[in-house]
């Protein structure tokens, strides 16, 4: 399929957007997605664990279960959310579009699944309850996942949850630490594909309205952005080390890092100067990617998210980085 110019067909979304084209997905990855990924990459066990999981389906397999208990999506049928992703695609430069299935009941989740030719899953909630950009920025994020090539892991991690309730014990200990590794790169990489989800739609007003409604259907428009926004700050800064302790084991299950992180780390970024950079064309990162580069730019930007941290437990850390950096520096003599 064709998606150089917006596909026209009735109901299509009538705004242009700016076409990204060739765009990295490096361009928007979060810090903290790159240093989870990089650490997740050296969990002993992990390319077993893939390997196997690999073994026990394919892409045919999961395709046809969705083929059966879903409706897919297209001009004929449930056609916003076909429109949504091949326009996502679009703005986002991914070629082939890949298959768009709607699942059944109010379900307000949205994935992509396969290991080599994934396909896109929007719950029937999403579609009904979104306006037209805001369905936009949720297939946004989803594609980001497909152009960064997250899904051979998000695959495996949804697979490792249909699994752990079949598993012997013994199998559960190997299984454990793989998954809560992946479990904590997959809440990270959220944050980058929020980001991807609001230069998808190129309407930060929608993303965010997006992130509220699903996490909030049927009462989205009694949150107050302001309100939430204070109470995003005071969970940052509330309390001492044992709340923050109490924050990190409350969230090492989540699929999602909580709302008041995602609005507020999203709310800061479009409203920042990267956003508008990258629309301008001003801010990309292209070509192949330099390991040592990517590890300084993650840790410049997972220093400064430590220094901007009110969490008790965050500025340990941070304090801890500086005298260790500095002791670096006078060690090095520079």
């Amino acid at each position: 399929m064709d998606i150089r110019g917006p596909i026209r067909y009735p109901g299509a979304m009538s705004s242009e957007r700016i076409r990204l084209e060739g765009i990295d997905p490096r361009t928007w990855e979060h810090p903290a997605d790159r240093a989870a990924l990089t650490l997740l990459m050296q969990v002993p066990g992990l390319a077993e664990v893939l390997r196997v999981l690999g073994g026990l389906t394919s892409d045919r397999s999961l395709r046809l279960s969705w083929l059966a208990s879903s409706v897919r999506s297209g001009p004929l049928q449930i056609p916003a959310a076909h429109r949504s992703v091949v326009e996502a695609c679009r703005v986002l430069d991914v070629t082939p579009v890949p298959e768009v299935f709607v699942g059944p009941g109010m379900d307000y989740n949205a994935r992509v699944l396969g290991f080599q030719v994934p396909f896109v899953v929007l719950g029937a909630g999403l579609v009904q309850a979104l306006s037209p950009d805001e369905l936009l920025a949720v297939a946004g994020h989803e594609i980001a996942h497909l152009k960064a090539g997250h899904t051979v892991y998000r695959t495996a991690l949804w697979m490792l949850t249909q699994l752990s309730l079949h598993l012997t014990q013994a199998a559960e200990l190997v299984r454990l630490p793989v998954y809560a590794a992946l479990r904590d790169w997959d809440r990270k990489s959220e944050l980058s594909c929020d980001r991807a989800g609001v230069l998808a739609c190129q309407n930060p007003v929608a993303a965010l309205s997006a992130l509220v409604k699903v996490g909030y259907p049927g009462v989205a428009d009694q949150v107050d952005e302001a309100e939430l926004l204070r109470q995003g700050t005071e969970w940052d800064s509330t309390g001492d080390l044992l709340d923050s302790v109490f924050k990190v084991l409350g969230s090492w299950d989540d699929s999602h890092p909580a709302l008041v992180q995602r609005y507020a780390a999203l709310h800061a970024w479009s409203g920042g100067t990267e956003y508008q950079a990258i629309l301008a064309g001003s801010l990309r990162r292209e070509g192949p990617a330099d390991p040592a580069e990517e590890v300084r730019l993650a840790w410049d930007a997972w220093k400064s998210d430590l220094n901007r941290s009110q969490d008790p437990g965050t500025r340990v850390v941070a304090d801890a980085v500086r005298q260790a950096e500095s002791l670096l520096k006078d060690l090095l003599g520079r």
